[in-house]
């Protein structure tokens, strides 16, 4: 999946429940300006004009966009594990940008792959370890360190 190009440098996203609960990508839509109350606007290809990207069905929010990619490197065995114990995804590239910053980028039974975005509810597992021994699972709250 690759994201469209934003001449504000910032992007609409949208994903459903339902694609969110399988696995399933979501959509982009370039936001192209703000409106004098700060909000940020897409076109609507449907109605034919701009609105706020906040009023078309499945916000998620706004994310920056791409700013180029640098350069790919495989994903080397590591995975991105769920708290809910939903089965691991793989990361099969770090995708690294011309700051230096990496992003994961995983793969899903269906043979698509998108950036991943963490959550409160993953954690990454490097290689040769499991999600249960993984230095970046979160420690449980109250749990003595």
């Amino acid at each position: 999946m690759s994201l469209p190009a934003s001449s504000t440098g910032w992007l609409a996203a949208y994903r459903s429940d339902v694609q969110i609960e399988n696995k399933q990508p979501g959509t982009y839509l370039p936001v192209d300006g703000w409106d004098s109350g700060g909000e940020a606007l897409v076109v609507d290809a449907h109605r034919g004009y701009r609105r706020p990207a906040s009023h078309l069905p499945h916000f998620r929010g706004l994310r920056q966009a791409e700013r180029g990619t640098a350069g790919v490197v495989p994903g080397q065995g590591w995975q991105v594990a769920y708290l809910d114990g939903a089965t691991p995804d793989v990361i099969v590239a770090w995708t690294v940008d011309a700051n230096g910053w990496a992003v994961p980028v995983i793969a899903h039974g269906d043979g698509w792959a998108e950036p991943y975005e963490a959550t409160e509810n993953d954690f990454l597992v490097p290689p040769d370890c499991t999600p249960d021994s993984s230095p970046y699972r979160p420690t449980p709250e109250g749990a003595d360190k």
